[in-house]
């Protein structure tokens, strides 16, 4: 009799004896579909499967009547031989599989999935349902996604936050908003907090629901008669903590000596401008029927917050505008669509977005803009490497350009963005 020639790894072997249904031992039920497994690979996988074989060695169904079958058949392969596929679509089934098992690599790597697509709007309730598990750098992102956005966010969108969270929010210096609007912010978040846990919305209980984060609400930088018409007796503040707040506004420093509340303005971050051409020159065909961009790489985590184009070089109109930021796997981050009126005597146009976005560095990023108008002004003697404010940016050229824009000429002159 002819020896069998073996498989080329073991974890190989294991994943054929699963996906040929062999010697199985034990039989997850899930979703009307039987799928066979083993309990030598389950258990060496997951304590949770550890156990469950230890303590009742004869069990032979294990019931996932909830799951989808799919994701079963992902998460089994994962336990077979430690490769899986994580896309946005099935991370969060995943992580539900994984936490029930507890298989916390598989966790990390849904997590970094889910993490890399997120909007501002989905962002906090990422954080509700995954701060535990996340990077500490993931974390930080979102952090700075949410504070880039804050003003934009509806109740319903912040209240998934969770109060650790808000709590770095709300102390955050690069908030960009004067701190009236910071105030309004959280009282919306406490404000649904004390529905979520049935509590009256009174102010002592608004104030109780934010515990430590309300300190860092700096009530002494706000407007004095914001603070007086919207804020003083509302039963936020202790009648002590009004008295020093208003002997502040009226310059009495001993009224705050004893306040745990900052007195000083946030550092609100500075915009930068950066311009990759060094000359300009006139008539660019700008028709609307082919695209602009160009793709960079910033050395340094940045805060894009816009671009800058060249506006009509012939004659005073309109130019419409249709630009998209997106990574190198072809997902869009953020979008903007605008309609500018230009003049022949300015050549240079800012278009910033609703929702400025985090980059990271060392990733490579496309600008895609289609313009329509006419000629209009463009760049040459382009820079391949602009240093500026720490960061080194790298310009290259990017599939998506079908108008002629490439490092050394072309539009999309600038970037508008901060640290």
């Amino acid at each position: 009799m002819a020896a069998s020639k073996l498989a080329a790894g073991f974890d190989q072997t294991n994943l054929k004896m699963l996906e040929d249904q062999l010697l199985c031992d034990v039989i997850f039920e899930a979703g009307g579909e039987r799928i066979g497994a083993h309990k030598f690979i389950l258990a060496s996988r997951s304590s949770v499967f550890r156990y469950r074989f230890l303590e009742a060695p004869n069990e032979i169904y294990v019931h996932l009547a909830d799951k989808d079958p799919n994701i079963v058949w992902t998460f089994l392969r994962y336990l077979y031989t430690g490769i899986v596929e994580v896309t946005a679509t099935n991370a969060d089934a995943l992580v539900c599989i994984a936490e029930e098992y507890q298989s916390e690599d598989l966790i990390e790597k849904c997590v970094s999935i889910l993490a890399a697509n997120l909007t501002p709007e989905t962002t906090c309730m990422f954080l509700k349902k995954y701060h535990k598990y996340a990077r500490s750098d993931i974390i930080e992102n979102c952090i700075k996604l949410i504070v880039a956005n804050l003003q934009a966010l509806h109740t319903g969108q912040l209240a998934p936050l969770p109060l650790p969270c808000l709590q770095a929010v709300l102390a955050s210096e690069g908030l960009g908003l004067p701190e009236e609007e910071v105030y309004k912010v959280a009282m919306k978040w406490a404000q649904a907090q004390c529905g979520l846990q049935n509590q009256a919305v009174t102010g002592a209980n608004k104030r109780m629901v934010l515990g430590e984060a309300f300190s860092e609400i700096r009530f002494p930088i706000m407007n004095k008669d914001y603070f007086v018409d919207h804020v003083s007796n509302k039963g936020i503040l202790t009648d002590e903590e009004e008295k020093g707040i208003l002997l502040h506004f009226l310059q009495k420093k001993t009224g705050t000596i004893n306040l745990p509340f900052k007195a000083y303005r946030r550092g609100i971050k500075s915009k930068h401008e950066l311009m990759r051409f060094q000359k300009r020159q006139v008539g660019w065909e700008c028709r609307g029927h082919k695209k602009d961009a160009i793709c960079f790489l910033p050395s340094a985590d940045i805060t894009l917050h816009g671009i800058k184009i060249y506006g009509k070089c012939d004659q005073e109109g309109k130019l419409n505008a249709t630009v998209i930021i997106q990574d190198n796997r072809g997902d869009a981050l953020t979008s903007l669509v605008a309609q500018l009126q230009t003049t022949t005597s300015e050549a240079l146009y800012d278009l910033l977005f609703k929702h400025p976005v985090i980059l990271n560095g060392g990733a490579e990023y496309d600008i895609i803009c289609t313009l329509e108008g006419g000629k209009t002004y463009f760049g040459n003697d382009g820079r391949e490497t602009v240093n500026e404010n720490g960061v080194e940016f790298k310009f290259k050229r990017t599939r998506f350009s079908s108008n002629n824009t490439v490092v050394n000429q072309g539009q999309i002159p600038g970037l508008i963005y901060s640290l």
